[in-house]
């Protein structure tokens, strides 16, 4: 059952909205590619070295590809982190935050939090100590446009319909930046907080790393 804070909201009202997005190799996300998030003035964007094969389809994707165990994107090699690495770089920026800090990633009970939740646990890496909740915006943006006809509720669509620029499709940094965009931009058209927006979509970070050791 989850928590409600004193106002009848599950995210706490300290809390800091910090969004971000990961690129992964597959949908199975074996091999974990980019972390990217970003809040209050603050970003960070993190390559990880590959691991694995990386398909065409995963290439195609994202732009990402793989030589001789380096990872490059559009002819450019990338400056990577081993996966290890990124975790703690990723920690250490949640943790900047002297607040409580709830994650929102678009699909995020569906892939991130699940993702996100299984490498930082099979790298050993402790999760960020002030990390309480994950909110997703997708159900929250399906609740609002189910009148809409809408081919599909992806981030480039939503994007595309809302007038919010997406500058590249699937790689984390841009994704994570125009949902921030997109979330702030429709809570204020409809007189709400972010925070009222999501509200009914959120899940604490406990709820993931149960699904995960109970495996």
């Amino acid at each position: 059952m989850q928590q409600l804070t004193k106002d009848n909201k599950i995210i706490p009202t300290d809390s800091t909205l910090v969004y971000c997005d990961l690129e992964t190799s597959d949908l199975r996300a074996n091999v974990l590619l980019q972390i990217a998030c970003n809040s209050k003035n603050k970003d960070l964007n993190l390559y990880c070295s590959p691991t694995g094969y990386l398909s065409p389809f995963c290439t195609n994707l994202t732009g990402l590809y793989s030589i001789n165990g380096n990872l490059y994107k559009k002819g450019r090699k990338l400056s990577t982190f081993t996966v290890e690495q990124a975790l703690f770089k990723f920690k250490q920026f949640i943790e900047s935050y002297n607040t409580p800090v709830t994650l929102v990633c678009f699909n995020n009970f569906g892939f991130d939090a699940k993702v996100l939740v299984r490498h930082f646990l099979q790298k050993a890496v402790p999760l960020p100590s002030n990390l309480t909740h994950f909110a997703d915006p997708l159900p929250a943006f399906k609740r609002l446009l189910k009148t809409e006809k809408l081919t599909n509720f992806k981030l480039g669509t939503l994007c595309t319909h809302f007038d919010v620029s997406l500058i590249e499709a699937h790689d984390a940094k841009f994704d994570s930046l125009s949902l921030q965009v997109l979330c702030e931009k429709v809570s204020e058209q409809r007189n709400l907080t972010v925070v009222d927006f999501l509200d009914k979509y959120v899940k604490p970070v406990d709820h993931f790393i149960k699904q995960q050791t109970q495996k």
